[in-house]
């Protein structure tokens, strides 16, 4: 039974990926991991679910649960050693969560089913987004005269592709040359499913639309996806091709554009998952209100 790399065992907990399903469960005490970690398979393999076996007052919620919070849900119990949770063993849940290193965004998860099975109303952590990297313009300039230089120049096409729409990197690789019409892209979102046609510039289609690939070939390959990852560490080590799409947003949203724009034109599932990546770009309506009364108040000063 092939399991992936990434098999962690860490403060009594196993993480690992299995059949394309995503595990992480707590090691009983008194258990060794490894014999754990077989019976864990073992019951994906043969379909078993130990939630949805479980029979007793939780039955119903565990049901209403999807597949992610029914395996948080077992952490629980297993970290419980019982059933019953009191308002005390919610602190000491959360706060060995916390020890163990889990982010706040993953122990608000763990709330939510403690809410939901056990009924209490638990304080979400606060949860903090890192910044999220944007090039500088003149980084742009220096990415694409170094690929001009080296003569890497559909990789440098690539970057402008990806600077002019905003695209995941798993869109821009099903691009075909047959996408191409009327100075646009039409790409298959990836999220969110549906079509979408991103506008190009003049230059940038022209280019893409004289390439030597056949109707039925993908405009770019994986290694050059690779090649522009390079170039992009190369600037800076925290760069990647999604930072791309973080510079379009970021563009878009700086030079006046509303963020449900911004948030169609990314593919977003809504404008909540926009709001909540780019609000460091975007002022709140009430900071907006209030700038515009300390303008006033100035001008009325000065008169």
């Amino acid at each position: 039974m092939a399991v992936s790399k990434n098999l962690v065992t860490l403060n009594g907990h196993l993480a690992f990926t299995y059949r394309g399903q995503r595990v992480r469960r707590v090691v009983p005490d008194g258990v060794e991991p490894m014999d754990y970690l077989y019976d864990v398979m073992t019951g994906i393999r043969e379909g078993r679910k130990e939630s949805t076996e479980y029979q007793g007052p939780f039955t119903e919620y565990v049901s209403a649960l999807g597949e992610a919070d029914v395996q948080r849900f077992d952490t629980l119990r297993a970290l419980m050693g019982h059933d019953g949770m009191s308002a005390v063993d919610v602190q000491s849940l959360v706060a060995k969560l916390q020890h163990d290193g889990l982010k706040a965004s993953t122990i608000n998860k763990y709330i939510s089913v403690i809410e939901r099975c056990w009924g209490h109303k638990v304080q979400r952590l606060a949860e903090v987004r890192p910044d999220k990297p944007v090039l500088s313009k003149n980084e742009q300039e220096v990415l694409g005269e170094r690929m001009r230089l080296r003569g890497h120049h559909i990789t440098r096409r690539l970057m402008k592709l990806m600077l002019e729409t905003g695209l995941r990197k798993s869109e821009v690789l099903s691009l075909c040359k047959s996408d191409l019409s009327q100075y646009c892209v039409h790409v298959e979102r990836k999220k969110g499913g549906g079509r979408a046609a991103m506008p190009l510039s003049k230059t940038l289609y022209e280019a893409l639309e004289g390439s030597a690939f056949p109707e039925d070939d993908t405009l770019f390959i994986p290694s050059q996806m690779v090649r522009l990852t390079g170039y992009l560490k190369e600037l800076n080590p925290k760069y990647s091709p999604h930072t791309l799409r973080h510079t379009y947003a970021t563009r878009a949203l700086e030079a006046g554009a509303s963020i449900y724009d911004v948030s169609k034109a990314l593919g977003h599932s809504s404008v909540l998952v926009t709001e909540r990546n780019y609000a460091h770009v975007v002022p709140s309506d009430a900071a907006k209100r209030v700038q515009e009364k300390l303008h006033e108040g100035t001008e009325r000063t000065t008169r």
